[in-house]
């Protein structure tokens, strides 16, 4: 598996992010603009985080990333 695996479209959802680091070795989710630059990260910690402050499966990482 590459680290092109752990791209995320800054419009995928909270559930998207969980499978991709659930599949990944790397355990981290970068997320990408339209232009495939990156925008921010995602970690399990960045998920745990958002899902304590109320966020739901189908929330955007947007929402959420660094």
């Amino acid at each position: 598996m590459t680290w092109e695996s752990t791209l995320i479209a800054l419009n995928a959802t909270l559930a998207d992010a969980i499978r991709v680091i659930n599949e990944s070795p790397y355990q981290i989710c970068l997320v990408t603009d339209a232009d495939e630059k990156l925008a921010g990260t995602i970690t399990d910690g960045d998920i745990r985080r958002a899902l304590l402050r109320g966020a739901s499966r189908t929330t955007r990482v947007s929402d959420f990333m660094n």
